[in-house]
C-alpha cells in the first residue's frame, strides 16, 4: 500500500518540505498516483528513520546518499567493506565475536568466510543501532553468565 506524503510526515517526524527535498535529491523512492500525489512505499519509514540517525551522526546527505546506494546496489562501498573487513578481524580478540568465527568454521567454513560473516553480523548490529537509535548492547542471556 502507498503512502501520502501526509502519512509519511506523520509517521516519520520528518516535515513534508524536508521528505518532497529527499525525493527531489533522490534520497527516498517516490512514484505518483493517477492524481499526480506523491506516493511512498512502505520502506520508506525504515530508510527515513536510517536517514534520521545518519544526519545525527552529522552525516552529510551526500554520503547519506552514497550509503544508501551502496546498501540497495548489494555491490557496496569498497572502502567501506575493507574496513568491516579488518574490523571483523581485529575483533576475533573479543570472546564473543571469536566464538561466532569459530562457530562458522566449525560449519565448514573458510577463514575469510568465517571473517566475511563476522563482518555481516557487526555490519548487521551496527544498522539496528542506527534505525533504532539505540547503543550496543551485550545478549541478555550473555550478561546472565
Amino acid at each position: 500500500m502507498a503512502l501520502r506524503i501526509a502519512e509519511v510526515s506523520q509517521r516519520s517526524g520528518f516535515s513534508a518540505s524536508t521528505s518532497r527535498y529527499h525525493d527531489q535529491i533522490g534520497l527516498v523512492p517516490t512514484g505518483r498516483e493517477p492524481n499526480g500525489y506523491r506516493a511512498y512505499p512502505e520502506d520508506v519509514l525504515d530508510r527515513l528513520r536510517f536517514i534520521d540517525a545518519a544526519r545525527r551522526l552529522d552525516l552529510p546527505l551526500v554520503e547519506i546518499g552514497e550509503l544508501v546506494q551502496s546498501w540497495e546496489s548489494r555491490r557496496g562501498n569498497k572502502v567501506l567493506k575493507n574496513t568491516m573487513f579488518l574490523s571483523a578481524f581485529a575483533a576475533l580478540r573479543d570472546p564473543d565475536s571469536r566464538a561466532y568465527y569459530d562457530r562458522k568454521i566449525s560449519q565448514g567454513k573458510r577463514h575469510n568466510q568465517g571473517l566475511l560473516a563476522l563482518a555481516r553480523r557487526r555490519s548487521d548490529v551496527l544498522y539496528a543501532m542506527l534505525r533504532d537509535g539505540t547503543l550496543y548492547q551485550r545478549p541478555a542471556d550473555q550478561l546472565a553468565a
